[in-house]
């Protein structure tokens, strides 16, 4: 049974998220400390500390939100086209994920230093864990097991890091409606997936 103080702690934390967020989407994240964060919450810094160690940790924090609910949205399956199907979901997930452009750029150059990944516990590897098994569950949905040369978790989780380097370029893109990441995600995906499919 969760206690009261556990249940608090976690509506504090929560409070700090939506907090951090709405303040990084006003200043931008560069502009925003640990003690301006702990401010505007009504903390103390030594009791935000409690919470969130550093601005990383916030950043996946709010991250984790926003990719839960991304991976909510679905995409017509043309079992005929699957890699342009699941590059038209790509695409999707990008268009969403640019509502927070500040916190998502941001996310891509922290994500991309691997002490993030040394400790188990981390943010970094516990975000990166927890949403390539989402990944993993959406990509299921479009190659099965036994289409596969290679084991889905594999397939995913290399699709997941192809996943961050589509949001670099994507919100890198000056091209007109994105045309270059689309194309770049189009061929691809396409060398990917027939990479990793099984051939008669």
């Amino acid at each position: 049974m969760v206690g009261k103080r556990q249940i608090k702690k976690e509506e504090t934390r929560k409070h700090l998220i939506v907090k951090a967020r709405e303040l990084f989407s006003e200043h931008g994240v560069k502009e925003i400390g640990m003690r301006q964060l702990a401010k505007e919450s009504g903390l103390g810094l030594g009791t935000y500390y409690n919470y969130f160690k550093n601005k990383d940790e916030i950043i996946f924090a709010i991250s984790d939100s926003i990719f839960s609910d991304m991976f909510k949205l679905e995409a017509a399956i043309i079992k005929s086209d699957k890699e342009n199907s699941l590059s038209n979901l790509i695409i999707k997930y990008l268009e969403e994920l640019s509502k927070n452009k500040e916190v998502i750029t941001q996310l891509v150059q922290v994500i991309s230093h691997m002490d993030q990944y040394t400790d188990s516990e981390s943010e970094g590897r516990k975000f990166t864990e927890k949403h390539i098994t989402n990944y993993t569950q959406v990509v299921s949905k479009y190659f099965t097991v036994k289409e596969l040369s290679v084991d889905l978790q594999s397939f995913s989780r290399l699709c997941w890091h192809q996943l961050m380097i589509f949001i670099y370029m994507w919100f890198m893109d000056q091209s007109e409606g994105y045309s270059q990441t689309k194309s770049f995600i189009q061929t691809t995906n396409r060398v990917l997936v027939n990479g990793a499919l099984k051939r008669e």
